[in-house]
C-alpha cells in the first residue's frame, strides 16, 4: 500500500545496492510497485481523476490527498479555515456568501458547497473532506443548472465506500491514492504520484508514476522517439545511459536512461512508458520518471487556494547534484520498474 501503510516489505532485488536494498510494496491505483523503504508519507503527492460516462457528456471527480499524516484536531482545523475563507467572500448575483452549505456527513466527513463563480449563481464546486487513516482526503466535483443532488450523492457514496489501507483485505480491491482506497464505480481513470527520499542525504531523488485507463492517441510517437527529438530540438545532448524495450506489469515498454552535467553536478533522469493494447482500469497505460539531482524543497502538503493565487516569477533553483553514482540509480531504477505489478 502506498506509504507502506498495512504492506510488508519486498524480497531485496538481486544486484540492487544500497540505495535499493530495502524495498516496500505501494499501492498505486490498481497497480503494486517496490519503492526504497526512505520513499515515505513524509514527502508523498497523490491526485487522480475519475471519469463517469464514455460520451461528450462525461462527468468527473477529483479526488487528491492534502496531507498524508494529520491528526484529526489538525484535520477538523484546516476545514473550518476553508469554510471561513470561503464564507468571507461575497458572490455578485445573489448579494451573498460565495459558500453556499455546510454538512457533516460524520464528524470526519465534511461537506463544503460554494459558487463556481463570484458572478454567477449557475454552478456550484462540491468538496468532502474526509479524515481517513491519518490523511486529509478531498474530493472534489461540479454542478451546473443545479444538479447538486446527484453530484452530492456520488461524493457521499465515494465518501461512504472509502476505506484505509489496513482493511485492504477485507475489501474488494479499489483504486489506492496513499493511505487510503477509493471504491467509486468509475468509468475511467488518470492519477499521478509522487515520490521523494526522505533522507536529508538523498532528498534529490524523485519519482513519478503516471498512469491513466485511457487509449493513446496513434499518432503519437512512443518514448524514446519522443524523447530524442525533444532533446534534438532543445540542442541537448545528455549521456544516454540506456535506452530499448522492457516490460511493465506484463506489457510492453520502453525506457530511456540518461545522464548530464549541469554547473558541474551531475543529474539523472530516467523514463518509462508501458503500451497495453486496450488500456483499461484494471491494465492501465504507466508512466515512470525517476530524477536525481533534484532541487531540495519540501512538498507543499495542505488544501489547495481556494481561490488560484496570482502567478508569481519563481526564485531560481539552488543546483542540486545527485547523490548517488550511476551505477547505484540504475540499481534503484531496475528495482523498481521490475517490481510494478496489477493487484
Amino acid at each position: 500500500m502506498a506509504l507502506g501503510v498495512g504492506c510488508s516489505p519486498s524480497p531485496n532485488q538481486a544486484g540492487a545496492t544500497s540505495g535499493a536494498a530495502s524495498m516496500r510494496s505501494h499501492c498505486v491505483g490498481r497497480l503494486l510497485v517496490d519503492l526504497p523503504e526512505s520513499f515515505d508519507s513524509r514527502y508523498f503527492e497523490g491526485e487522480a481523476t475519475l471519469y463517469y460516462g464514455r460520451t461528450a457528456d462525461f462527468e468527473t471527480v477529483d479526488v487528491r490527498i492534502a496531507s498524508a499524516e494529520v491528526d484529526a484536531v489538525s484535520f477538523v482545523a484546516a476545514v473550518e479555515q476553508r469554510a471561513s475563507e470561503i464564507q468571507a467572500e461575497s458572490n455578485e448575483k445573489t448579494k451573498g456568501s460565495m459558500l453556499v452549505a455546510r454538512h457533516d456527513f460524520s464528524e470526519h466527513s465534511i461537506l463544503l458547497r460554494y459558487h463556481r463563480s463570484d458572478i454567477s449563481d449557475r454552478s456550484h464546486i462540491h468538496e468532502v473532506h474526509l479524515w481517513v487513516g491519518g490523511a486529509h482526503l478531498v474530493l472534489t466535483a461540479e454542478s451546473f443548472k443545479g444538479d447538486m443532488d446527484l453530484v452530492e450523492q456520488r461524493l457521499a457514496e465515494i465518501a461512504r465506500r472509502t476505506a484505509t489501507s489496513s482493511e485492504m483485505e477485507r475489501t474488494r480491491p479499489g483504486f489506492c491514492l496513499g493511505p487510503v482506497i477509493v471504491h467509486a464505480d468509475n468509468d475511467d481513470e488518470m492519477a499521478s504520484f509522487r515520490y521523494r527520499d526522505s533522507r536529508q542525504s538523498h532528498a534529490d531523488l524523485a519519482l513519478e508514476i503516471e498512469i491513466s485507463s485511457f487509449a493513446r492517441d496513434e499518432n503519437d510517437s512512443r518514448l524514446i522517439r519522443r524523447v530524442e527529438r525533444s532533446l534534438r530540438g532543445f540542442g541537448f545532448r545528455p549521456k544516454v545511459v540506456r535506452k530499448g524495450a522492457i516490460e511493465l506489469a506484463g506489457v510492453t515498454a520502453e525506457e530511456w536512461l540518461g545522464s548530464h552535467k549541469e554547473n558541474g553536478g551531475l543529474k539523472h533522469m530516467f523514463s518509462a512508458e508501458s503500451y497495453p493494447e486496450t488500456p483499461s482500469s484494471s491494465n492501465p497505460g504507466i508512466q515512470l520518471s525517476l530524477r536525481s539531482g533534484e532541487p531540495v524543497s519540501d512538498t507543499a502538503s495542505g488544501l489547495s487556494p481556494y481561490r488560484k493565487p496570482t502567478p508569481t516569477p519563481r526564485s531560481a533553483n539552488h543546483e542540486t547534484a545527485a547523490s548517488v553514482e550511476e551505477a547505484q540509480a540504475v540499481a534503484i531504477w531496475d528495482a523498481i520498474t521490475a517490481s510494478v505489478r496489477l493487484q
